[in-house]
């Protein structure tokens, strides 16, 4: 018994799921605001008879993000969308009520906008909810032929929105996580990851933290929609993210050992978490490794321990630097652009939008042929589906079959065994506050699972908000979940055979991006480049663990490989570059850093091979026994580099 016992919990697959539905800080208050926000919906839809409760439901959960400023952006541009969907739809009934012929391609237009918007401007989410809203709007004239009736239904439609959208943000506002607060709270624990490997020697806990950094800099753009002190040191906090970063991969890097070296990075780290802990000046000013330490390293420790001590003095200037200007008074605002870079000149926008209007209008002229209206939800699945490449696709089409199907028999029990015995608002309470509950400890984990608990919550709400009494019919619930499961099948079959994007490609896409941006950062360190490469690596192992969705349909399982040893490879390289970067020497042998630098820019091009170590040992045997360590340290550091290109060359064969 305890030998299975033993096994279950050392089984990947329980870790995985221990992980995901951890009560971690912070999870419980979010999911009981979700909770007390579905309560608060119903019951008011209920009291007032609006129509669809059940889509009023659910825009709680669509609209609730991880922190308050998240929350308060998304239920703005929620309502922005619904009165924008509101006034077009009216626009769009008086052209084509009576035409079905122009009504068919008005719709694809509309998807086609909403999708191809939706990824091209800085303010894709209303732009995609608009679109959502006006065709499913559209859907409704072969149930409501009467154009006053239609109308009418359009302005409780915006109630249906705007009512879930204002109680999300009052309450979010009110009791949510400030963003702020969220972004000190995962910086102090990077800080305190780091320390706990200068202490045991032991990186494992390093992996999770270069995708809690990647994701800093979103945070902390988020974190200014609520504190308006963030907005003059925007640039500071986003050079302390990009010196944290680099922190993690450099002391990743440290062997085992060399405990007199960690013991000035160790008191250099707390010193910084203190800092930001109490909001005060760093207690030193500076770390600094003694020389006689550093000759006591040897020639792999001596380099990493140099950078570090780089590192850690940039982040103690700039957190003291920060302290003195956060009562400054906020800078003009900075201006971007209203379009993405490659809006206009990226043929995969236009070829994404395409490919989702025609699933939608697709299962549309299904359900129509079939005058079965029922099953109305697969266009609501076919938007919410929708995904860049294939796995991505598939892994959203996963969770949302095994959300609805645990949904739809979850809505299928309380229909049969709870409802009947329901006999007031009271007891429906209760019922979807427990639903909701555990709807939201599902959708408030990470997101390989979190997309399963919103789909869970549609399907049971759909299924049971019939009507503003108990509901006893399964039809409906039958039909909801088929129109799931037809908008699934039909996305998938449109994005894996009509210009089908894979996962593996986009991963090698951005690996690609990376390594010429190493290149760069050897040639002229800038600000921001270091963490350009950290964001760009982070996209490709999210892309890479998407894959796995696609099986074999693409690249197959040699092609993943090679991207998976591609990426470790391109992790060693960034560290090893950041320790070459970061040396307090910049004598070095000669043009090694150009030759590095021209590798980077071109791997595969046989004129450009990788640096030889030749040079480099023997320009630091050379060195006389008395020269300075920083000196030493930076030949080494050379040396470093050039071993991980010579390996990772070698495996690129």
């Amino acid at each position: 018994m305890s030998t299975n016992a033993s096994s279950i919990a050392t089984d990947p697959r329980f870790e995985f799921l221990r992980a995901e539905f951890a009560l971690r800080p912070g999870r419980l208050g979010a999911m009981t605001r979700i909770t007390a926000c579905c309560l608060l919906t119903v019951i008011l839809c209920m009291v007032f008879r609006i129509p669809v409760p059940a889509y009023a439901a659910y825009t709680v959960f669509v609209l609730s993000g991880a922190e308050a400023a998240t929350t308060l952006r998304t239920a703005i541009g929620g309502i922005v969308a619904i009165t924008a969907a509101a006034c077009l739809s009216l626009l769009f009934y008086a052209l084509d009520a009576g035409e079905p012929a122009l009504r068919l391609p008005l719709m694809a237009l509309a998807t086609f906008l909403g999708m191809y918007l939706s990824r091209v401007i800085v303010i894709g989410p209303i732009a995609f909810l608009a679109g959502f809203l006006l065709v499913i709007t559209q859907t409704l004239i072969d149930d409501i032929p009467n154009f006053d009736s239609l109308a009418q239904f359009i302005m409780w439609l915006w109630v249906v929105i705007a009512l879930p959208a204002s109680l999300v943000a009052i309450i979010d506002l009110a009791f949510g996580q400030n963003p702020t607060h969220l972004l000190r709270d995962r910086v102090l624990g990077v800080f305190s990851d780091i320390e706990h490997t200068l202490l045991t020697g032991d990186a494992a806990q390093l992996a999770r933290c270069l995708t809690i950094t990647a994701g800093l800099p979103e945070l902390r753009q988020r974190a200014e929609l609520v504190d308006n002190w963030l907005k003059p040191i925007h640039a500071i906090d986003l050079a302390l993210i990009e010196s944290l970063d680099e922190l993690v991969r450099i002391v990743g890097l440290l062997p085992k050992g060399s405990h007199s070296a960690r013991t000035p990075l160790l008191i250099a780290t707390r010193a910084c978490r203190e800092a930001l802990l109490r909001n005060s000046v760093p207690t030193i000013a500076a770390v600094t490794v003694k020389d006689d330490t550093l000759r006591g390293l040897d020639s792999r420790s001596r380099p990493i321990v140099v950078a570090a001590a780089f590192t850690l003095n940039r982040l103690l200037d700039g957190l003291a630097r920060r302290l003195g200007v956060v009562h400054e008074e906020p800078s003009r605002e900075r201006v971007g652009s209203f379009f993405v870079p490659d809006a206009f000149s990226n043929p995969d926008h236009v070829r994404f939008a395409l490919k989702a209007a025609l699933a939608t209008m697709l299962v549309y002229i299904i359900y129509s042929g079939l005058d079965w209206p029922g099953i109305r939800t697969c266009v609501v699945t076919c938007f919410f589906v929708a995904l860049s490449s294939v796995g991505e696709t598939v892994h959203k089409l996963t969770l949302r079959l095994s959300g609805a199907m645990a949904g739809g028999l979850l809505g299928a029990l309380c229909i049969v065994f709870v409802l009947p015995h329901v006999t007031d608002i009271g007891g429906l309470s209760l019922v979807v506050a427990c639903v909701a509950f555990f709807c939201a400890w599902v959708s408030t984990a990470s997101e390989r699972v979190a997309y399963a608990g919103m789909q869970m919550a549609f399907a049971f709400f759909i299924g049971v908000f019939q009507g503003y009494g108990p509901t006893e019919e399964l039809t409906v619930l039958r039909d909801r979940v088929i129109g799931i499961v037809l908008g699934n099948v039909m996305m998938s079959v449109v994005f894996v055979t009509v210009w089908p994007v894979s996962a593996v490609d986009q991963a090698k896409a951005a690996l690609a991006k990376a390594i010429a941006a190493l290149g760069r950062l050897l040639r002229e360190p800038s600000d921001g480049a270091r963490l350009f490469v950290a964001q760009t690596l982070q996209r490709a192992r999210r892309q890479l663990s998407m894959s796995i969705f696609e099986g074999d349909l693409f690249a197959g399982h040699s092609g993943r490989a090679l991207a998976r040893q591609r990426l470790a490879d391109l992790d060693a390289l960034t560290a090893a570059t950041l320790v070459n970067v970061d040396q307090a020497e910049r004598d070095t042998c000669e043009n090694f850093r150009a030759s590095a630098a021209a590798w980077f820019e071109d791997p595969q091009a046989p004129s450009v091979p990788a640096p030889a170590s030749d040079a480099i040992a023997m320009r630091l045997a050379l060195l006389e026994a008395e020269a300075r360590p920083a000196l030493r340290a930076a030949i080494e550091a050379d040396l470093l580099l050039s071993a991980a290109i010579r390996s990772s060359a070698a495996r690129a064969r």
